[in-house]
């Protein structure tokens, strides 16, 4: 019974470390809907941002640090985010809050 319990909190804290999060964003002068993805992986910290199931940005924070950006393009267009790490309150709630810019206009926000 014991070794189950486990089983299920292990494949749920997996399942929850490598979860990714979406979101719609229409650019300026544009007709079509983009959907905005970004993971966390949770044993390097590499954030991932996909548009349209294309991967245009992944990188890593340098050791110790607490924010660091990085930029990719994607129809022409820049996309970059900054990402700073939150602590929460006594490790609760802590991760990084993730916020994704298309030519420097914010398209989305993310808590990964």
């Amino acid at each position: 019974m014991k070794n189950r319990i486990l089983q299920i909190l292990a494949c749920v804290f997996i399942v929850g470390c490598v979860a990714s999060q979406y979101a719609m964003y229409r650019p300026q002068g544009s007709d079509e809907q983009w959907n905005i993805t970004a993971s966390r992986d949770a044993m390097s910290s590499t954030i991932s941002v996909s548009i349209n199931d294309s991967l245009i940005v992944e990188d890593y924070p340098a050791l110790f640090s607490t924010s660091f950006e990085a930029k990719g393009k994607y129809q022409g267009k820049e996309v970059k985010y900054h990402a700073v790490y939150n602590n929460g309150f006594l490790g609760i709630g802590a991760g990084w809050e993730t916020t994704i810019f298309v030519d420097n206009e914010m398209a989305a926000r993310f808590r990964l």
